[in-house]
């Protein structure tokens, strides 16, 4: 009987879920009768705190992903999961907690670490944030892009300049057309004084720039 249950209760998961992206308040319903039916049940608090997150209804599915750790805290993906949901709320801190707690749990989640890495650099810690990439790059590979690109950011906000433009030899070397990547590509060029470079990849992310050499700010005139 046990089986027949598991088995129904996967198929009506898998049917929510198909409804996400063009019916996400049917998903939602689907997700929370079953719910009531299996409280217990992380699964299906886990694609629940989705489809919420997707309905834009973050405090909602955050609210399901702590029952989720609550239930089971020695899950990992559900702590990258709320981390997810609270950096996008601009929650940094709640984020960042929740990201250590997730690399506490599953060291080589690499994907964890970029993510802390990236939070450490906006707080302007640039030393653990250059701990976090090098983490990535220790379990992902000597030529992990987006690792490599936040380390040379932290290199050359640290002042070691020349190790900085190692990181960047590797980063040029991908060809990538992500926007956010591009403008992180973009502050490099232009915090190694690599002016061109930064100036010409910044008018294709933001509009014309002017950059000053001496305070290193930049001011955009948006087309």
């Amino acid at each position: 009987m046990s089986n027949k249950i598991n088995k129904e209760k996967k198929e009506a998961i898998a049917k929510a879920m198909l409804l996400l992206e063009k019916e996400v308040s049917k998903c939602i319903k689907i997700l929370k009768e079953l719910e009531k039916k299996h409280p217990e049940d992380i699964i299906i608090k886990q694609n629940l705190s989705v489809a919420l997150h997707r309905d834009n209804k973050p405090l909602e599915a955050i609210k399901h992903l702590k029952q989720a750790i609550k239930i089971n805290p020695s899950e990992f993906s559900n702590f990258h999961n709320l981390g997810v949901i609270y950096e996008k709320q601009y929650m940094l801190h709640e984020a960042k907690i929740c990201y250590f707690e997730a690399v506490r749990l599953k060291p080589d989640a690499h994907f964890v670490f970029t993510r802390l890495g990236h939070i450490l650099f906006t707080e302007a810690n640039f030393k653990d944030s250059l701990k976090a990439y090098n983490s990535v790059i220790q379990i992902n590979g000597k030529d992990a892009f987006h690792a490599n690109l936040g380390k040379g950011l932290c290199l050359s906000r640290l002042g070691y300049k020349k190790e900085a433009k190692a990181c960047l030899e590797i980063v040029q070397k991908n060809k990538t057309k992500d926007i956010e990547t591009m403008k992180g590509l973009a502050f490099l060029y232009l915090d190694l004084g690599i002016l061109s470079k930064g100036i010409e990849l910044s008018r294709r992310t933001e509009g014309e720039i002017i950059f000053s050499t001496k305070t290193k700010t930049v001011k955009i005139l948006r087309g």
